[in-house]
């Protein structure tokens, strides 16, 4: 709520306490949102590494959105060497958990 402005005022600090709280609990929806206020800069210090971190605990529990994020990560070098392995991996696990991002992703990179 928090981070949208829904019923209270837009704050992306707040957001970021409890996305972390939630994080820290195992919830992958938070760890991504927790990823993307990182590397975005959103209530927080820009960070990728911290960004990768928490994309990454998403990612292995299945959070599509993670994978999908990943995948750019390493296609783009944020915070990682850039590695079209590792980003072609990530974004077929997207893919496969029915990421569309992914999927246009896949086929720009395999054309």
């Amino acid at each position: 709520m928090y981070a949208f402005g829904q019923g209270v005022g837009q704050d992306h600090e707040a957001a970021v306490a409890f996305y972390r709280l939630a994080a820290e609990q195992g919830l992958r929806g938070a760890q991504l949102f927790l990823g993307h206020s990182y590397e975005k800069g959103l209530g927080i210090a820009r960070s990728y590494a911290e960004a990768h971190r928490w994309y990454l605990k998403s990612a292995k529990q299945g959070e599509a959105k993670a994978q999908n994020n990943l995948g750019s990560m390493y296609e783009h070098g944020k915070g990682v060497p850039a590695d079209l392995d590792i980003a072609m991996y990530w974004y077929e696990e997207a893919a496969f958990n029915g990421n569309a991002n992914a999927r246009a992703n896949l086929a720009r990179l395999t054309e």
